[in-house]
């Protein structure tokens, strides 16, 4: 119950990312999706150490990722400062960025069932 708060549990998240300015997440796979709108992503972690060594992360944070931060300290400063796009990684993990994705699945499929 806050005037600047809005609840959107049931919002399409889809919808939420492309009037969203920035996208702060912990371990989410949102990143890749979000990654395509080229707007700022934080990655806001502050159990980082704990969570790499019980479950592990497939992404290096700290080298593939524009902006990590630990503390909310460190988030609050971020989210004061001139927040930029950065795309090192969608560079790093969207390989293809010419629309046709899902063409190329459906040939692989196609491959697969002969």
């Amino acid at each position: 119950d806050h005037p600047q708060v809005i609840n959107v549990t049931h919002e399409d998240l889809y919808t939420l990312m492309s009037v969203s300015n920035l996208l702060i997440s912990d371990y989410s796979s949102v990143y890749f999706d979000f990654c395509l709108l080229e707007k700022p992503m934080i990655a806001y972690v502050p159990d980082y150490e704990h969570y790499l060594d019980t479950i592990g992360l497939n992404v290096d944070l700290y080298k593939d990722f524009p902006y990590v931060c630990k503390t909310m300290d460190e988030l609050n400063t971020l989210l004061h400062s001139n927040l930029q796009y950065n795309d090192i990684f969608r560079e790093k993990f969207v390989v293809y960025k010419d629309g046709n994705n899902t063409k190329r699945v459906v040939e692989v499929i196609k491959d697969l069932m002969k």
